[in-house]
């Protein structure tokens, strides 16, 4: 009976730990992280593709205090723009994310792009896409992107597929390719 009590102490106990291991919270990201745009501070080299307003607010964000609101966009490519500068490299694989929230009423398709020049002009491309749903922080990422072999002047831009709305843009990052790049809430 004595052996019994034992065996389920020890077992409850070890049911325990298991819990708390799988509660604790551990770091995004195991890799190195080359951009990261949190936007308490400033800009962190992020601004407008056009004639779109881009600015600094604290009115809402996903992680910290501030977040990019971009407004009046005439066209859907319109939004957050920023060089990806020599920690990438053309032909390497990446791991990318951002976090999105609009508040048009219904479902917009939004996207993190790449512009770059190759071998046959300016290209768009999308690094991660998905549907952000009326009045909730969305993560859009893709943990394994390869820039294109071909690419120079790298730009990464957050904008909508199709739809003018208002958007806001927070935890912008990139590093190592299979790593996590921002939490997901």
């Amino acid at each position: 009976m004595l052996n019994i009590k034992r065996t389920i102490a020890r077992l409850l106990c070890a049911s325990v730990t298991l819990m708390t291991l799988t509660a604790t919270s551990f770091p995004a990201s195991a890799g190195q992280t080359y951009l990261n745009a949190s936007f308490e501070s400033g800009f962190d080299g992020f601004a407008a593709r056009a004639n779109e307003s881009v600015e600094r607010v604290s009115a809402n964000a996903y992680d910290g205090s501030y977040s990019l609101l971009v407004s009046n966009r005439t066209e859907a490519w319109n939004g957050a723009v920023a060089s990806l500068g020599t920690d990438f490299s053309a032909g390497q694989s990446y791991s990318f994310a951002c976090a999105v929230y609009q508040e048009s009423g219904s479902a917009v398709d939004m996207q993190l792009s790449l512009q770059y020049e190759g071998a046959s002009g300016t290209s768009y491309v999308q690094v991660a896409s998905g549907s952000v749903a009326s009045g909730e922080w969305t993560v859009l990422s893709n943990t394994d992107y390869t820039i294109p072999s071909d690419a120079s002047g790298m730009m990464l831009y957050v904008e909508t597929a199709t739809d003018l709305c208002n958007f806001y843009v927070d935890s912008i990052s990139g590093g190592e390719a299979g790593s996590s790049a921002i939490v997901t809430t």
